[in-house]
């Protein structure tokens, strides 16, 4: 009987991905039988609005999962709220684009249904990271994920986009290959792949780890693996071209989804598992954060295509994240997932954008920043919402980046890293100077063509305006944010 209990107390930590399992496999027998009786435009459709809708009911599932923290089968698995909050936001980011889409794949002529099916694969291999107490379990969410975005960013069938899919692919093997020896080498040396083991080993004082080089290899090679994933410098060579090369909406996910989970996932497991290895990776952090953002701010004001810059600038704010992870607290880590929230979700806006702004003429897509001359005087209020998110990710106040920086700033300051602070506002200066560059050329730049967009729809619009409303208000709730993220990981961490 006892056993019987624990049992369906752990199937019901699983119940969202069972629900997620099951939704999938019917969403996939309808979309073959229907796929001969409907034209492919209408069943790519009607798959993303299926798939969004069993999103919905996901969301639901989770707002009343369980608000307390809890382990389950074997200790492989655990939940808490700061996994739940996560996994929420990232639910809602993916129904709005989804949403936001379905003019995309018009344009870009892309009918195949397959799209909707991978990306809720995607979202299984995020609650299985998210879910992860063990590095086997880990492990299997990193690569489930970073699977289906290797098929994704393959999706468009052309030259560009296989390119990118083969060259994410290589790399993301090779980080993978690395990350899965340091995990061998943790195990070897450790005896033990689960969170609370290793943390519980260690914990007790410092002069265990003199004497255990090869955990301290182990977590390095581990540590490497997750610099790939995550795209911070000397480990960002894939993301410029796989960003460029991609179609839009894979880069949505790229950049708004995929950055916020691999961070979120794996500086828990720095801040819980490796913390007594903090003398280590606090001053990797440090380095990596500041080579990061001191040359992706300055690759950025060579590039003249929006995609790559946006990835040069996702470098930067990476080493961002990485600088306010340094500081080895709560402070320091309510800075990074203060900043990942903003960042994601402004992102979101400026995706939306680039994914529903077409030419009048021929359809295309905006890709280089001359094509954004004309945007202004064809739809004024969507030239200021983007040069508004451009001000929110340059740190203008009193935008919602503008508080993500001033975080990461005095979370250095609190363990007296101020070289690493001044750098900070020297490149938060830097990386204005191309942000606003692209809004001059919104406002100010008359090129000799003249561009006509052809007008977004209702559900674009009113996403854009959802983001917009709060990149401005979010300083009016700032303090009432503040608390409920500090407690948010209070709850977690202790």
């Amino acid at each position: 009987m006892i056993f019987g209990n624990l049992f369906s107390s752990d199937l019901l930590l699983l119940t969202p991905s069972f629900f997620l399992i099951i939704t999938i496999l019917l969403i996939i027998v309808y979309s073959v039988f229907t796929s001969k009786y409907l034209f492919s435009r209408f069943l790519v459709e009607d798959v993303l609005l299926k798939v969004s809708f069993s999103l919905f009911l996901f969301l639901l599932l989770l707002f009343n999962q369980v608000s307390s923290s809890w382990k389950a089968f074997n200790f492989y698995f655990s939940w808490d709220n700061l996994s739940s909050a996560s996994l929420a936001f990232i639910t809602i980011l993916m129904i709005l684009v989804f949403v936001s889409s379905f003019t995309y794949f018009k344009y870009e002529e892309v009918f195949t249904f397959e799209f909707g099916i991978l990306a809720y694969f995607y979202l299984i291999g995020v609650y299985l990271l998210f879910l992860s107490n063990d590095f086997f379990s880990l492990y299997l969410g990193v690569e489930l994920q970073s699977f289906v975005l290797y098929v994704l960013c393959s999706y468009k069938r052309d030259a560009f986009s296989s390119e990118a899919g083969l060259k994410y692919f290589v790399l993301g093997a090779f980080s993978s290959g690395i990350l899965l020896f340091g995990i061998s080498l943790i195990y070897g040396f450790s005896g033990s792949t689960n969170f609370d083991d290793i943390y519980t080993l260690f914990f007790p004082g410092i002069s265990i780890l003199t004497s255990n080089t090869g955990f301290l290899i182990g977590f390095i090679f581990f540590s490497v693996g997750f610099f790939f994933k995550l795209g911070v410098f000397p480990f960002h060579m894939w993301v410029p071209d796989v960003y460029e090369g991609s179609p839009t909406i894979v880069t949505t996910l790229l950049a708004v989804l995929s950055k916020f989970v691999i961070a979120v996932a794996f500086i828990k497991i720095y801040m819980y598992v490796f913390f007594a290895f903090s003398f280590y990776w606090y001053r990797i952090f440090l380095v990596l954060g500041l080579f990061s953002v001191i040359f992706a701010s300055i690759a950025a004001l060579y590039q003249d295509k929006i995609k790559r810059l946006l990835a040069y600038s996702g470098i930067a704010h990476m080493g961002y994240v990485l600088l306010a992870a340094s500081s080895n607290s709560i402070e320091g880590f309510f800075a990074a997932y203060y900043y990942l929230l903003v960042y994601s979700f402004t992102g979101l806006g400026i995706f939306i954008i680039l994914l529903s702004v077409r030419k009048y003429t021929n359809y295309l897509k905006i890709k280089h920043l001359s094509d954004f001359s004309s945007l202004f005087r064809n739809n004024p209020s969507i030239a200021l919402s983007f040069s508004i998110f451009m001000f929110s990710l340059a740190g203008i106040p009193p935008l919602a980046g503008f508080f993500s920086k001033l975080f990461v700033f005095l979370s250095l300051l609190k363990i007296g890293s101020y070289l690493a602070s001044v750098i900070v506002i020297v490149t938060s200066v830097v990386s204005a100077v191309y942000y606003l560059w692209i809004v001059k050329i919104i406002f100010f730049k008359d090129y000799e063509v003249k561009t006509y967009y052809v007008p977004i729809n209702l559900i674009q619009s009113n996403v854009i305006l959802t983001v917009l409303i709060l990149n401005l208000s979010i300083f009016l709730f700032q303090n009432a944010i503040s608390v409920w993220l500090i407690n948010l990981i209070f709850s977690w961490y202790f």
